[in-house]
């Protein structure tokens, strides 16, 4: 059945908004989206499957959630209730419910925090002072965030309610699924090799790069960088079949024992993973030791350049930009022949913050001959926060305060 379902985007709202649209087109899903709430929120309507079977697919959605109504004002409890499903009971017989607001304007946030807390008051008298437990926001903030709900067992033992306010209108969302923070940081932390040396490549941002280079469910990846095994490891969680190598033996084994440790306490089951390939291999000097069109989709970590604890001069830059361009130019290269035609290449880069600007390399440099460079965000879309990865083509991923970003590039073989 056709629903509007909420989804709530993480720390880089294009980025997730670009996976969720990818996720669309990799799995075949069709459907339509609404950008009036974005970034606080992307409506999607379609028919979509579970939000507990989407959210662990998706590493830059934070919760999804699901349209209930859409008012014109604030509601009274006795509104809210006539409009929500019925709530649930927890294992104790008692209701629970958390009650959160977000607003879309700096104006109507200023005394929202103690609206919500009297709404949220007001609700437990209309249901009842027995058997009933309200969560409210914080002192200085008017929603829940992630981390409070999952500490108060919302929305697994309970309702959790959430107020969207636009200046006209009110959305009466409930929270369905929330991202497992827990378990992105066991797989991070927990596994026998990490590498800082890396910059340490995030679990969920590798779940992201995988969805955004549009691989089919159950395809081929092939990591040719693959460190300690990042990307091959949440590939291997999302059902694809996973080839990856390394110029370093070294960094082979590591992912060799990392794959086997989340073989054994990740996967659903011991065998649920499918079979992988690590080889050693030094994609700069030869060709790739793979069947030609064998693989789906290239997905990889390239150089970030050296560690560093300042800004870059321009001629330092430009020193990093050089090699990015080579190995770029050597990627496609060595790779096209084992690329299935019309599957893509997605390669993150690095960028700098200098002050103000962003330095990025230049995409013209590239030798892309047989590919051709794909937006990573529909042309279509029109958004303040999507106007300059449409202008470029690529998006970036970093810290606010980081020097060293992350840029996604994505090409598609096309001969």
């Amino acid at each position: 059945m056709q629903k509007t379902i909420i989804f709530f985007p993480g720390s880089h709202p294009a980025l997730s908004a670009a996976e969720i649209f990818a996720y669309s087109e990799r799995t075949g899903v069709n459907i339509s989206w609404n950008l009036s709430r974005f970034p606080v929120a992307l409506f999607v309507s379609g028919v979509l499957p579970s939000p507990p079977e989407v959210q662990p697919m998706l590493g830059g959605t934070t919760m999804i959630g699901t349209l209930h109504a859409t008012v014109l004002e604030l509601p009274t409890p006795a509104e809210l209730l006539s409009l929500l499903p019925e709530l649930k009971v927890g294992k104790r017989g008692k209701r629970l419910i958390g009650i959160s607001a977000l607003s879309f304007s700096l104006q109507q946030s200023l005394g929202l925090t103690q609206e919500v807390r009297r709404i949220g008051i007001d609700l437990k008298r209309a249901i009842g002072m027995k058997g009933t437990r309200v969560v409210l926001p914080p002192a200085r903030r008017p929603d829940l965030s992630t981390a409070q709900l999952l500490h108060n067992r919302l929305p697994r033992e309970g309702t959790a309610l959430f107020l969207l306010i636009a200046p006209s209108q009110v959305d009466i969302v409930t929270i369905d699924t929330i991202q497992d923070i827990e378990a992105y940081t066991q797989r991070d932390r927990g596994r026998p090799h990490a590498d800082p040396g890396r910059g340490m490549l995030p679990p969920k941002v590798a779940q992201m790069l995988l969805n955004v280079s549009l691989i089919p469910p159950g395809g081929t990846v092939y990591d040719p960088f693959c460190g300690v095994g990042t990307i091959p490891m949440e590939a291997a969680l999302m059902g694809l079949r996973v080839i990856a190598s390394d110029v370093s033996p070294k960094q082979v084994q590591r992912t060799l024992e990392n794959l086997e440790w989340l073989r054994r306490h990740h996967a659903p089951s011991p065998m649920a993973l499918g079979p992988v390939r690590v080889f050693v291999h030094n994609i700069t000097k030869g060709a790739v030791p793979l069947e030609p069109n064998s693989v789906d989709a290239i997905v990889t970590e390239g150089w970030l350049g050296p560690a560093r604890t300042r800004s870059p001069l321009p001629r330092e830059a430009d020193k990093v930009f050089n090699v990015v361009i080579e190995l770029l130019t050597n990627l496609l290269h060595r790779t096209a022949r084992v690329l299935r035609p019309g599957g893509r290449v997605l390669v993150t880069v690095p960028a700098f913050r200098v002050r103000k600007r962003i330095l990025h390399f230049s995409l013209g440099s590239v030798n892309v001959s047989g590919f051709e460079q794909e937006l990573l965000v529909p042309q279509d879309l029109d958004h303040p926060l999507f106007r300059e990865a449409q202008a470029r083509g690529t998006l970036l991923y970093g810290r606010p305060d980081a020097i060293v970003l992350r840029e996604l590039v994505r090409f598609r073989r096309v001969q």
